[in-house]
């Protein structure tokens, strides 16, 4: 299976302020520009996979998008 980390620039027409992240994840009052898009092959998904865990930090979210190892 695959996941992808997109950086974004976000324009805050509604001034909503440093919880865009909410309304991001909501898909609602926000436009984004990509900036840019990095896949990974995260293996096998699964309930217990690393990447559907709350208590996955984002350090080891960010392993899986380590250049060395997908490039």
């Amino acid at each position: 299976m695959k996941a992808y980390k997109v950086e974004l620039i976000i324009i805050d027409y509604e001034e909503i302020g440093p919880d865009i992240t909410w309304e991001l994840e909501n898909l609602e009052y926000a436009r984004a520009d990509i900036i840019s898009v990095q896949e990974a092959d995260i293996g096998e998904w699964s309930d217990d996979h690393p990447l559907n865990l709350g208590s996955t930090t984002n350090e080891d979210k960010l392993k899986y998008f380590d250049n060395e190892k997908n490039n």
